[in-house]
């Protein structure tokens, strides 16, 4: 059947020209942006936004937001009585029905439109750090359920916080930086006011640190955010946030199926209506907590409220958070499966312990201890076709599965022999290296039955010999085969062969220009047909010829090209992505159904052929008597010829 994706990108014609300077490799310019600040505001507040980091920033005169609620003006001064815009200066303004969670920016100039950043909305009060900050005594003061931005901006910038807490309150400390497009690399610290440093965290979710803190008595506690390295400037900017309201660490399961309503089991801190989980991450105990959650009917859907890097561009979900009367939790991705989804039964480590499924079947585990191995064990039917697929690094939560499968035979005296099936690590496939990395650390086999018999399934943590934790959680698909794809469009820094750095981009383009865009296809379950790839929505002037993508490479280019007197303009393109996915047990029927129409057409011309032989040989039969009653008229006392006309005759009667 044909199917079709659709993707919105940001695109702009800029009507002015500029020099190419004398570099080896000179671009024109374009509207870059870096970095802005604060990086994000309150819903239903107002807040003074500065573009402080990019290139070609120029008479930018407009921020484009992704939602609609989400508006800017620029900043005015007055200048010798006359009131003029504060370059690179805006007042944002965020209706209070604009949802929680990232949401982009672009900017608007004279070269064009620029790259997307995050601008992140919440729903607490926020706050600016006060510089200096840099020392203990100088600590900017920060309440509880209250949001800071903040950045290390100059030197070896170190910022201090101070904090009010009372004795056995449980603090969640959250510093957002790489997630929403920012360099920091946090490292988070809770002092005393002694100077006992309390606790620390850092790469707790990705590159950002999450620290859980309870205070040992009631009082004040400092709280100091550097980078790791002591890294700085305008674009290592971060969002700290102090919540005693409720904190996600991961759901169960992690996903379910389009248009349900089903339970779910919340794993997290500070949950409203919690009760001990009996679990620990990173030492800390966790809580747990059902809820009802409804899922969308559309499977498509990637809701870009998480950050989703590269290698997991292929997953489809939403974001969920809990509301609480401190404010909403923190975002977790929650994806769609195409059955429920089971769990393991532990103990399943030993072949005997292993846990029976039927398959097709959707799975999800967690290697929570040193040395962990889930094992699962299942019927299959020669000839069928499987694909099995593991979700690990791609959930987020840090595991690196490692799966191995066998054949299970079991002799007359029940002793039991395995033939390894396959031993499967990594995917490999990198389709754009360095600037869109879609290799990751989760294994994808397909599995087509040799035989009718008993296989075993089981998954370990590639570094499951020196750690073991509930937040190493796993998603398991063993379904028939169902190819698919996905449509990726990413813009690329102009740099010289052989010299890729990743660097913020956008699609511009001038009059009488062309550029180029890259297209990534992403198959799944052994798709291999062509992918017609085409653009709807180009504004007057512009055009881009389709091109079609193969399995090798599955990728391609785009080319958008102006005319001399293409109009001003800045606006969303899409890009459509179409290609006939047929059904495998379709194509299998239809395959069986020409074998058997083939076997008929063979039997029928047989059985053709042989009647067709007896009215074959009575013809020659009747031929050879008259030959014969001639021969005999001519002599008509020869003996032989009278016995040969009654053998003639006999043949015919035959």
């Amino acid at each position: 059947m044909p199917r079709r994706f659709r993707l919105s990108r940001w695109f702009t014609i800029v009507g002015a020209f500029a020099a190419i300077s004398s570099t080896a490799f000179a671009q024109l310019p374009q509207t870059r942006l870096y970095a802005l600040f604060p990086p994000g505001g309150k819903a239903g507040a107002s807040v003074e936004l500065n573009l402080t980091r990019g290139d070609d920033l120029d008479d930018v005169n407009r921020l484009l937001f992704s939602h609609s609620g989400i508006t800017a003006a620029p900043k005015m001064q007055d200048v010798g009585g006359k009131q003029e815009p504060v370059p690179n200066q805006f007042v944002v303004t965020i209706s209070g029905d604009v949802p929680v969670g990232r949401h982009e920016v672009r900017a608007v100039g004279l070269f064009g439109i620029s790259n997307p950043r995050s601008f992140v909305v919440g729903d607490r009060d926020e706050i600016v750090e006060a510089e200096p900050n840099n020392v203990a005594e100088q600590a900017t003061p920060v309440a509880l359920d209250q949001t800071a931005s903040g950045r290390i901006a100059g030197g070896p910038d170190v910022d201090y916080f101070k904090f009010p807490a009372q004795a056995g309150q449980r603090i969640i400390i959250e510093c957002q930086g790489r997630r929403i497009d920012s360099r920091l690399d946090g490292l988070l610290e809770v002092y005393d006011l002694q100077g006992r440093r309390l606790g620390w965290a850092r790469n707790t979710v990705g590159h950002d640190p999450v620290l859980d803190f309870t205070a040992p008595a009631a009082g004040e506690y400092l709280l100091r955010l550097t980078d790791f390295v002591y890294a700085n400037g305008e674009d290592y900017f971060y969002r700290l946030t102090l919540r005693t309201g409720p904190y996600i660490d991961y759901i169960l399961p992690p996903a379910g199926v389009p248009g349900s309503t089903a339970e779910y089991t919340l794993y997290g801190r500070n949950l409203p209506q919690g009760e001990p989980a009996g679990v620990d991450v990173h030492g800390r105990p966790l809580q747990k907590q059902r809820v009802m959650i409804t899922l969308p009917e559309d499977a498509a859907t990637l809701d870009p409220a998480t950050l989703i890097e590269p290698f997991a561009a292929g997953r489809d979900g939403i974001a969920y958070s809990l509301e609480s009367p401190t404010g909403r939790s923190n975002a977790v991705l929650l994806g769609f499966a195409p059955s429920p989804v089971a769990f393991e039964a532990e103990p399943n480590n030993q072949a005997a312990q292993a846990q029976k499924i039927v398959i097709p079947a959707e799975l999800a585990g967690q290697f929570q201890a040193r040395g962990d191995v889930d094992s699962y064990q299942f019927e299959a039917k020669a000839g069928a076709v499987y694909w099995i697929e593991v979700l690990g690094q791609r959930l987020g939560g840090g595991s690196d599965p490692y799966l191995t499968l066998d054949q299970v035979t079991v002799n007359d005296k029940g002793e039991e022999a395995l033939k390894r099936m396959a031993s499967v690590d990594d995917e490999g496939a990198n389709l754009l290296p360095i600037v869109f990395d879609t290799i990751h650390d989760d294994p994808v086999y397909r599995f087509a039955v040799p035989a009718d018999g008993t296989y075993r399934l089981s998954l370990r943590d590639r570094y499951g010999a020196s750690r073991g934790d509930a937040s190493l959680l796993y998603r398991v698909s063993i379904r028939p085969e169902s190819p698919d794809f996905r449509v990726v469009v990413v813009t690329d820094t102009p740099s010289p062969p052989n010299q890729k750095t990743p660097s913020p981009w956008s699609v511009g383009l001038r009059r009488g220009d062309q550029v180029p865009v890259h297209v990534l296809v992403l198959r799944r379950d052994g798709f291999t047909a062509p992918v017609d790839v085409s653009v709807e929505g180009l504004p007057e002037g512009v055009t881009c010829r389709d091109i079609t993508v193969g399995a090798t490479p599955s990728s391609g280019i785009l080319v958008f090209t102006s005319t001399e007197s293409a109009p001003v303009w800045s606006g969303t393109v899409k890009v459509v992505g179409k290609a006939r996915v047929d059904d495998p047990t379709k194509v299998a029927g239809v395959a069986a159904a020409q074998a058997a129409l083939k076997a008929a057409d063979d039997a029928l011309a047989a059985a053709e052929k042989a009647l067709a032989k007896p009215a074959e040989d009575l013809q020659k039969a009747q031929q050879a008597l008259v030959a014969a009653q001639a021969e005999l008229a001519a002599k008509t006392d020869d003996e032989g010829l009278k016995k040969k006309v009654a053998e003639a005759e006999a043949q015919v009667q035959a």
